[in-house]
């Protein structure tokens, strides 16, 4: 194996070690929680023993309530989470650690949480990275002599767009980073972020409140030539063709490897048993439309997003939108939704700064008023991207 992990530590840094287990030495009870365990807690938590202990005693807890000591054999994946929920893992990195490809604009999370509930999708998630952490790291690490305890990470955001807008997925997405975070330190080695389409940064902006310090770190946002940076890290053969290497898959030869990556893709209807979540009504404003009602944004960073969703009582109700300059310059056309059967939900893009202006019209049955319940709310690109990009 590799050289002790207190070789690498500094003369603070193994005072610290000493302490932590000290102080959680009640629920350090398994083989596996060795010096090489305890530092991932603490690097974490950059060497707060405090901070550390709270974090380990609190995710403890959670997998006692989770069961995710034996959720490898007691929980059953859903067909449909094992045929449309993308990603998996392919090969190794230069220095033995696993390559997982996450083709995450491939997700359905619509049809995902019309199909199943929100917490079987989550334990779906949980239970792979028990298998991860319990079956492919130590076989990893006997396999090279050397602890290796780390993803080498490729989101692929090919077919990213304003549907993965929608609140409940997106809810779903940060839950499972910030209990990724939570249950399993340093688990990533670095994360590579290609195919990052042009509303990246309006989707980033919801999801980097969910990441910690540490996680974001690990982000590099590679550009068109993403390939020649993977093949830096990862061999050749590790690498599918779809991603710059030489791997088809071993069963077709299909250069994105489906039988290894599960390609997504639209869940079909046959598997929805429910209707999709919705906003909590209590976030909803409420507005009695007689004939036309106006929502006014002063949008100041362009290439930023609408976002909204409404439902309606006493039938159906119509929408457009406009850009307010020196005149009004309609820039969504008039449709009418049957809101009053089902939430409507989608996104305005606003590629110039300036007023915009979404108007629901109730013109078409001004006798009759419609009660609207509705959010709304403007989304700025994220600055911070510009320090996570290495090659945008």
């Amino acid at each position: 194996m590799s050289a002790p992990v207190s070789s690498k530590l500094t003369p603070k840094q193994e005072q610290k070690l000493k302490e932590f287990k000290i102080r959680v030495k009640d629920i350090l009870v398994k083989p596996e929680h060795d010096d090489h365990y305890c530092i991932r807690w603490l690097i974490a938590r950059n060497f707060d023993v405090n901070k550390t202990e709270l974090m380990i005693r609190n995710s403890m807890e959670s997998r006692k309530k989770m069961g995710l000591d034996t959720i490898i054999t007691d929980f059953k994946v859903p067909e449909v989470m094992e045929k449309y929920y993308p990603g998996g893992i392919v090969g190794e990195d230069n220095d033995g650690n696993p390559v997982m490809i996450d083709n995450i604009g491939k997700i359905d999370a619509k049809g995902l949480l019309r199909s199943v509930k929100s917490k079987d999708i989550t334990l779906s998630k949980m239970q792979e990275m028990e298998h991860i952490c319990q079956e492919l790291f130590p076989a990893m690490s006997k396999k090279y002599g050397k602890h290796i305890y780390g993803l080498t990470y490729i989101m692929d955001l090919e077919g990213l767009g304003t549907k993965h807008l929608w609140k409940p997925g997106l809810d779903m997405f940060n839950l499972e980073n910030t209990l990724l975070q939570d249950n399993y330190p340093e688990c990533l080695k670095v994360i590579y972020i290609v195919r990052a389409p042009k509303i990246f940064p309006v989707i980033y902006s919801l999801v980097e409140p969910f990441l910690d310090d540490k996680m974001r770190k690990k982000i590099h946002v590679l550009g068109q030539n993403f390939q020649s940076t993977l093949l830096k890290t990862i061999p050749a053969e590790s690498l599918p063709v779809h991603w710059g290497g030489t791997m088809t898959d071993p069963k077709t030869g299909d250069p994105t490897c489906p039988s290894l990556i599960n390609p997504g893709g639209s869940v079909p209807e046959k598997y929805y048993n429910q209707e999709p979540p919705v906003p909590e009504d209590k976030r909803l404003r409420v507005e009695i439309v007689k004939k036309k009602f106006d929502l006014t944004f002063e949008v100041i960073k362009k290439d930023s997003i609408i976002r909204y969703v409404f439902k309606t009582e006493e039938g159906d109700i119509g929408m457009t939108a406009y850009l307010q300059t020196k005149s009004m310059t309609m820039v969504k056309e008039l449709e009418r939704y049957n809101s009053h059967l089902v939430y409507e939900d989608g996104s305005l893009d606003c590629p110039q700064v300036g007023t915009y202006i979404l108007r629901f019209d109730n013109s078409h049955s001004w006798m009759k008023n419609k009660t609207l319940h509705y959010f709304a709310e403007v989304i700025e690109p994220d600055a911070l991207l510009d320090e996570l990009s290495t090659d945008l």
